[in-house]
């Protein structure tokens, strides 16, 4: 009986350390809506799944399209922007959804008067029309009057980086100027 049960164990544990392999090996942006809708279903997990996010390589920005699947307390929604706001990228290679996720969070925390470290721009700046910076995507970028830092990384034409034009940066500097917290635009 005792062997019987010795045997039992170390064949779950063994179990357990397999299935704890495979899961390493998931990419969570592939289950990206079974994430979301866990998310929505359960505040308390949504946090967790949020932490997790964070935690991993490239999971900032994918932790934003949790945050949209919650419906909470605008006091919870300003602590979660908060949280979710350091140093955030928009590229190029990013899905529409996560370009208008992360458009959407600045926009939360520009109206909110919440301070946003850094905005960088991987070569998915288009132009500036107006107040907005326009992305490769077509999303906008409206005035963000709490950015503190913008980064605008251009992409590749042939071999070399794509050169602004003279009023394309005369627009990127009228747009930093709007920002009353901006201390660096590169």
């Amino acid at each position: 009986m005792v062997r019987s049960q010795l045997s039992f164990k170390v064949c779950r544990e063994n179990v357990s350390s397999l299935a704890r392999n495979k899961f390493k090996k998931i990419n969570p942006v592939d289950l990206q809506f079974v994430f979301r809708f866990a998310c929505g279903l359960n505040k308390k997990a949504s946090s967790r799944i949020i932490k997790y996010l964070k935690g991993m390589k490239d999971g900032q920005s994918f932790a934003s399209l949790c945050f949209f699947e919650q419906v909470g307390e605008p006091d919870d929604v300003v602590a979660i922007v908060k949280d979710l706001l350091t140093g955030v990228t928009i590229g190029s290679t990013d899905s529409r959804l996560l370009q208008r996720s992360t458009i959407q969070i600045l926009d939360i925390a520009a109206k909110s008067d919440i301070p946003i470290t850094s905005v960088c721009l991987d070569k998915s700046f288009k132009e500036i029309e107006e107040d907005v910076i326009v992305l490769h995507s077509g999303r906008r970028l409206n005035q963000l009057l709490t950015v503190e830092k913008i980064h605008i990384e251009t992409e590749q034409v042939n071999v070399d980086p794509r050169i602004l034009t003279e009023e394309d940066v005369t627009k990127i500097f009228r747009y930093g100027l709007r920002s009353q917290h901006l201390k660096e635009l590169s």
